[in-house]
């Protein structure tokens, strides 16, 4: 079998680097078009890079005035035009896209097999979570609408819709998608930079350090993980919060001073970071897969997690406690819990680090393996 010459649009970055290096260490040929610069992806995909610039400038540039929805818009459709008149001009044999940019190239047909890569749960279903969930904030949630149009004619046009978890297929079906066309295929970790510190247990005496990490947003259930924050002493739990603050919600941060707040952090000093942690909260309420999830994992720390995350799929009650979503007493019954039991974190963070162990890259690139076809390389380390 020749290699296949292989076209990904996405507009960002997403894990398209992953993807690009993966199917290289296959043997096909991919080329990389996105809205980002190629300095902002890894070395080892650089030279696959193609780069679409202009959506992604005026899309900050309106971001930067106030009008981000506007600006969105205008990314999403001027990126998957002129996506398409690129991928016209020659012939492909697979086209991968991510959902919201790739309407244009699916109409126009731009390879022979067409493939939507879509990383959340189906988006009807996501909206609809996150109206409630604004509406019982009393936040005002505007629809994005282009998006949902638009994906939904995606959903329509593509042979075949790439999703994260059987959590983001189900969401799928339940809005009448056929599951033949539907193809789950997990995501990976990078055990080499997330890692474990210096073998160590716990002592009893010390707090429980609680971390949540990622967008602090409405739908991460971030005011869940806040409002329960408020139910412990200093001395019993910290809590650790580190990324950037979703404008709907920067009025609920001077509300919780026990929690120790973080700008987002490079993956390198995310890394070092979490190693002095010892649980991960995650009360999310929709996330396709949830790489946050699985690098927490391999660090060594215990989750606590909604099943509303794909990647929670992978986590069983040797490495962690699954909870109800949306709400703030179901995490703290399961902190309690922790408390009670010293000896249960420190068996949980060990097994968590061996089941993280099966979640890595090499494995992501098996799953394109089997679904391809064509193979040089074993895995990726």
């Amino acid at each position: 079998m020749k290699p296949l010459k292989i076209a990904i649009g996405v507009g960002g970055r997403f894990h398209s680097d992953h993807m690009a290096l993966a199917l290289s260490q296959l043997g096909h040929e991919p080329e990389l078009f996105s809205s980002q610069p190629a300095f902002k992806f890894p070395e080892s995909v650089k030279s696959q890079v193609s780069s679409i610039l202009y959506p992604e400038v005026i899309f900050r540039v309106m971001r930067k005035l106030g009008q981000p929805q506007l600006g969105s818009d205008f990314k999403m459709t001027q990126f998957g035009q002129r996506l398409a008149s690129r991928l016209a001009s020659e012939p492909w044999d697979v086209f991968i896209g991510w959902s919201s940019f790739s309407k244009e190239a699916l109409e126009r047909k731009v390879a022979s097999r067409q493939v939507l890569m879509r990383d959340s749960s189906h988006i009807t279903v996501q909206m609809d979570i996150l109206a409630r969930e604004h509406e019982k904030l009393g936040i005002p949630f505007r629809r994005d609408q282009t998006a949902e149009k638009r994906e939904l004619q995606e959903y329509q046009l593509a042979d075949q819709i790439f999703v994260l978890s059987q959590f983001a297929e189900r969401s799928f079906l339940s809005q009448g998608v056929p599951s033949e066309k539907l193809k789950v295929i997990r995501l990976g970790v990078d055990t080499t930079l997330f890692h474990p510190g210096p073998s160590k247990s716990r002592p009893q005496q010390t707090p429980l350090r609680v971390v949540y990490f990622g967008s602090l947003s409405v739908r991460k259930g971030i005011h869940y993980f806040l409002e329960c924050s408020k139910k412990f002493k200093e001395n019993e739990v910290e809590f650790h919060c580190v990324g950037n603050v979703d404008p709907d919600l920067e009025d609920w941060i001077p509300r919780n001073p026990q929690v120790r707040f973080y700008p987002a952090m490079p993956q390198t000093q995310l890394a070092k970071f979490l190693r002095e942690m010892d649980v991960f909260l995650f009360p999310t309420l929709e996330d396709g897969f949830g790489q946050t999830l699985v690098q927490a994992m391999a660090s060594g720390l215990v989750s606590i997690v909604t099943p509303y995350c794909g990647a929670a799929e992978l986590v069983s009650s040797n490495e962690g406690i699954l909870v109800e979503s949306a709400s703030a007493a179901a995490l703290e019954d399961a902190i309690v819990q922790l408390l009670k039991d010293p000896k249960k974190v420190n068996h949980l963070k060990e097994s968590s680090v061996k089941k993280a162990r099966d979640i890595h890259w090499g494995h992501y690139q098996t799953q394109l393996q089997k679904f391809f076809g064509l193979g040089r390389n074993p895995g990726i380390a």
